[in-house]
């Protein structure tokens, strides 16, 4: 299964699923070059979330080499040859665990993290985001509240006006010794 930056999820999705109906189809091969790297991972995952059996993942990376050629505008001059370094990635899906000596760091299974990847827990996503900054405390990266910020600046502004009333004949009088 070969993904193009534009390749839209919904087709690869129904047409991988139609293939796995099949009992006898037991893996498929994801592979994204280019800018369609970060597509073919991402079609992986919603892949893997939607479907209802464990699946074993492999993982390869590597790079293609483009070759191209360009002719010369001015004449007279050499043609130029532009070898690139493309991004690949494979990605093997599978229903059958891997054998021993084929097995390395790059896979994984749908359940090593305890429960299946599709799993989805039934609290929706503002009430965890809510929920859990109360529960976390503070947090110095956080961005603090808008009221907070609000009387940061006004504070700032009144140590700003009385520092410049303080210092303003100082300046003034700076100013006047050096002309």
């Amino acid at each position: 299964m070969e993904l193009r930056k534009n390749t839209k999820f919904g087709n690869i999705i129904d047409f991988v699923n139609k293939m796995f109906e099949d009992e006898t189809v037991r893996r498929v091969i994801f592979r994204g070059v280019g800018d369609a790297a970060e597509k073919c991972i991402s079609c992986v995952e919603v892949f893997k979330r939607k479907r209802q059996e464990e699946l074993y993942q492999w993982n390869a990376l590597s790079t293609a080499k483009r070759v191209t050629y360009w002719d010369p505008v001015v004449p007279g001059m050499n043609r130029l040859k532009v070898t690139i370094d493309t991004p690949v990635i494979f990605i093997m899906l599978s229903r059958d665990p891997y054998p021993v000596e084929l097995q390395c760091m790059s896979m994984q299974r749908s359940s090593d993290t305890g429960m299946k990847m599709h799993a989805k827990s039934a609290e929706t996503r503002s009430s965890r985001r809510g929920g859990r900054r109360k529960e976390r405390g503070s947090n110095k990266w956080s961005r603090p509240l808008r009221r907070q910020r609000i009387k940061k600046q006004v504070k700032g502004r009144r140590l700003l006006r009385s520092w410049r009333s303080c210092h303003e004949n100082v300046f003034y009088y700076i100013d006047i010794q050096e002309l």
